[in-house]
């Protein structure tokens, strides 16, 4: 397997404070922002953002399939854990590592739709828009990509390269 760097390490952290400007000026002076990582591969994307946040902030996970052990989506996510915490009338903000098809994120949102959040916002870290098969709002970015298949920075394959501190292609 051949990997080739994408994003450093200098570049992720850059981007990471500066989507953390962006979600600590999209709430009231008083909202304490609920974070909702996408698990696995969110964890490292939301450790790095609650921590450039200048605000409070709570925690909680959901973990969704749809991957399994293949480089593709099943086209089915399942939900298989969803959050502990109350969400009804929180500011909640889905934190995502990447939205490729959509359906993930589509599927956690209509569940945490269904808590009565004051408002659901999202932040991806990459957005691989050529692989979208339904339209989700994504209130922020950090990276846009292409059709690569993308390891590091919390994002694996297999279960392999997620210590990775940047972001790089594994060659097909």
């Amino acid at each position: 397997m051949s990997l080739t760097p994408l994003y450093t390490t200098a570049q992720i952290r850059r981007r990471v404070e500066e989507l953390a400007m962006a979600l600590d000026e999209r709430f009231g002076k008083h909202s304490t922002p609920h974070l909702i990582g996408v698990l696995k591969g969110g964890f490292v994307f939301l450790a790095d953002l609650m921590r450039a946040m200048s605000r409070p902030t709570t925690v909680d996970f959901v973990r969704v399939e749809s991957y399994n052990s293949a480089t593709t989506s099943s086209g089915t996510p399942q939900l298989i854990e969803s959050p502990s915490m109350n969400l009804r009338n929180r500011d909640v903000v889905i934190v995502e590592d990447i939205v490729d098809t959509g359906l993930t994120l589509e599927t956690v949102r209509q569940h945490l739709l269904t808590k009565q959040p004051r408002s659901l916002s999202t932040v991806a870290l990459l957005d691989k828009q050529v692989r979208r098969q339904i339209d989700v709002p994504l209130d922020l970015v950090g990276f846009r990509v292409g059709d690569e298949f993308i390891v590091g920075y919390g994002l694996d394959i297999n279960e392999m390269h997620r210590e990775l501190s940047y972001l790089t292609v594994v060659a097909r």
